[in-house]
């Protein structure tokens, strides 16, 4: 019988779903042996340029599936994207945010930690979700 899938092991499962997205779209992808400064992988654009990707998910059974909470984040990082992923509505979904859109919407607590809550249903989010007119700003940077 296998065994639950832990919270390390879903958050792994997305970053890796994350991955093939890249490399079936012809980026070239770097991932690094540890994730001591909140970078799970970097990826060359077509452009040359090289970006930081943060990956996070949240998966049904959590009390706030909408809720990413407790994220370390430096501000100011200026090739930085997160890629958030929700597993809880009937299809995932996934959205993706620059640094400066993560700026203007999460919140930092009094502990330096910052949280964003991303609900499918919001249509003011809904440019954020990953669809084709969002890789080609991606694609961009």
């Amino acid at each position: 019988m296998a065994k639950k899938l832990s919270t390390q092991r879903k958050g792994k499962r997305a970053e890796y779903e994350f991955f093939i997205m890249l490399l079936d779209r012809g980026y070239e992808l770097f991932i690094p042996l540890a994730d001591d400064n909140g970078v799970d992988a970097l990826v060359r654009l077509e452009n040359g340029n090289i970006i930081e990707i943060q990956i996070k998910s949240r998966s049904p059974g959590v009390v706030n599936p909408n809720l990413f909470a407790d994220l370390n984040y430096k501000p100011g990082r200026s090739k930085y994207w997160f890629v958030f992923h929700n597993w809880k509505d009937d299809a995932d979904t996934w959205w993706l945010l620059s640094r400066k859109d993560f700026e203007s919407k999460a919140k930092e607590d009094k502990e330096g930690k910052y949280s964003i809550t991303l609900n499918p249903k919001n249509k003011t989010l809904d440019q954020y979700k990953l669809t084709c007119k969002r890789w080609k700003e991606f694609a961009l940077q």
